[in-house]
């Protein structure tokens, strides 16, 4: 009996294996084309970031991955659970979705953060460049919808902290939380439900903040007459369950709610632009052609991130020209995706609009681009999510040779 036991034992396992390498295998046949392309882009001197890549590209395109996180999001949602994969992903009363965290902070000194952005302001100063800081709002659970010991993410603290030593420090800043209060926007128009960034909506009102900002403190000019910060001048166009950010994604439609609308703002005087980023073809013509890619819209909600809907989200690099440009002023984004569509707006009142993601630059790349490019004005926008070390990669020590 023992024997047959044993047998038993070695021939499960065996097929066990045997199962394993042929589930491999057709995840391996699955995502082929995709490795190469991975494969061929690699950089030989960042050999551990390129096989993270790859090993993401198979996590992503594992046979059955969707149809599995949906299983275990509605299991989630039958035991009425208010988090979902360890906390990865919590959920409020109203069916928001939020990042979980039981530990608030990086680690990293804001101190020491603010004195950076203060040696690069004195950099640009000796170059004639004013530098502004500006700190995005983040989606933070309103209190009479938090569940009882679920943690939310809330990152006030290292705001209020970082804009404190900003002051210190005597930098410009402003500070987009206290202007999202004044806009007069309800919570469901200023945070998606599927997604930690804001709608266009509340990135338009985060706009028409910072062009009266810069006018005030630097005397900037932009939009005078003020057409452009005039939401009765845009297009404000939602499309019906085009949406399922990040974190439904993440968690699956059925422990999501659904998807969610879409509503775009996009400005009725067509222009003239082109866009050039590191990562698509160039784009040009209106604001509509050359900025937004409607083209994603219904896609399969799995595949589709209507946060590309401007300037495709996120890239390393962005250049904006607006060729009926009203003036010739030039600036510079160091920025995260939240800016993303705020610099869309921006290019209507200026020549050119540059953004650089910040985690994507090394000291030495953004001392070459400040030396090689002629700038107006240098705005540094982040959320508070991003007040990390690797979002002030600048100025590391004092002295300008480490900028």
């Amino acid at each position: 009996m023992e024997r047959i036991k044993k047998v038993g034992n070695r021939i499960f396992a065996l097929l066990f294996v045997l199962a394993l390498l042929a589930f491999s295998g057709a995840n391996f046949l699955q995502a082929q084309e995709l490795l190469k392309a991975e494969a061929a882009a690699l950089d030989p001197a960042e050999i551990s970031k390129g096989i993270a890549e790859l090993n993401a590209v198979l996590e992503e395109n594992v046979l059955g991955r969707y149809q599995m996180l949906e299983g275990y999001g509605r299991i989630q949602k039958l035991l009425n659970k208010h988090e979902e994969n360890a906390f990865v992903n919590v959920i409020d009363k109203a069916g928001y979705l939020y990042s979980g965290n039981f530990w608030n902070g990086f680690g990293d000194d804001q101190k020491e953060l603010a004195v950076r952005v203060r040696r690069l302001s004195d950099f640009l100063k000796e170059r004639g460049v004013p530098l502004g800081f500006v700190l995005e709002p983040s989606k933070t659970v309103r209190a009479e919808q938090r569940y009882a010991g679920i943690p939310y993410d809330d990152f006030t603290a290292e705001a209020d902290d970082m804009l404190r030593w900003l002051r210190y420090y005597g930098v410009p800043y402003l500070d987009l939380r206290e202007s999202m209060e004044r806009s007069g926007l309800d919570y469901d128009e200023m945070w998606f439900k599927t997604d930690h960034h804001w709608t266009p909506l509340a990135a338009f009102e985060g706009y028409r903040a910072l062009v009266s900002w810069m006018n005030e403190v630097f005397g900037a000019g932009l939009d005078p007459d003020g057409v452009d910060r005039d939401l009765d001048h845009y297009d404000v166009v939602t499309y019906p369950d085009a949406m399922l950010g990040s974190q439904g994604r993440e968690t699956g439609l059925a422990y999501a709610g659904g998807m969610e609308d879409y509503t775009a703002v996009v400005p009725k005087a067509e222009g003239s632009y082109l866009w050039i980023s590191n990562d698509a073809p160039m784009r040009s013509g209106a604001f509509r052609e050359a900025f937004l890619k409607e083209d994603i819209l219904g896609m399969d909600p799995y595949h589709l991130n209507a946060g590309a809907f401007y300037l495709n989200e996120l890239t390393v690099y962005s250049r904006l020209i607006n060729r009926q440009a009203p003036n010739d002023k030039k600036i510079l984004l160091l920025r995260d995706s939240f800016a993303t569509p705020v610099g869309a707006f921006l290019a209507q009142d200026c020549a050119r609009v540059d953004m650089l993601w910040n985690i994507e630059y090394t000291p030495d790349d953004l001392r070459a681009y400040l030396e090689e490019n002629d700038l107006d004005y240098v705005i540094i926008m982040l959320y508070p999510q991003n007040l990390s070390d690797s979002s002030f990669p600048f100025f590391q020590t004092a002295g300008q040779e480490d900028l």
